[in-house]
């Protein structure tokens, strides 16, 4: 038998997700939107799809050696089923996913909330530092002169 709360529970997800949804396109002429999706090209789609999909998997497996000996008894699919749902809900504002997906693992799993949500901010403050000395690097060794890139490039036509 169904109790209320279960279907509650269950009727919540897609009822917030239609109301996105409308939040989403309610602006949206909808003959631009659909001449738009008809002028898409499908296997970039596609391979898009498969990076974003590479993406999780990755991070799955990487949360795996995060976790360390706390996620002894975790398996794949459960990180993997985290990180996806977080994934989605970090459309939300406030990016909320980064916090959703390590406490969903911890309630699903006997992973403490405080190991798996700071897991998830090492893996931030890391990969976010890695990106920022990435990109100064890249900035020390650009040519700071924008027409040194093309030196058939007229100076006066480019924008500073």
């Amino acid at each position: 038998m169904l109790s209320l709360k279960k279907v509650v529970t269950w009727a919540s997800g897609p009822i917030i997700a239609l109301f996105f949804l409308w939040f989403a396109f309610k602006d949206v002429d909808g003959d631009a939107l659909l001449e738009g999706v008809k002028g898409a090209s499908i296997p970039l789609l596609v391979v898009c799809a498969l990076f974003g999909m590479g993406h999780m998997i990755v991070r799955s497996i990487r949360w795996k050696t995060l976790l360390g000996p706390a996620g002894e008894g975790v398996s794949f699919w459960e990180r993997f089923s985290a990180v996806c749902i977080g994934d989605m809900a970090s459309l939300l504002p406030g990016r909320v996913g980064e916090v959703l997906w390590p406490i969903l693992l911890a309630r699903r799993t006997g992973v403490r909330v405080g190991t798996a949500v700071s897991t998830v901010a090492v893996e931030r403050i890391v990969l976010d530092l890695f990106a920022t000395m990435s990109f100064g690097a890249i900035g020390l060794v650009a040519p700071q002169n924008p027409s040194a890139l093309d030196p058939n490039a007229d100076p006066e036509n480019l924008s500073a």
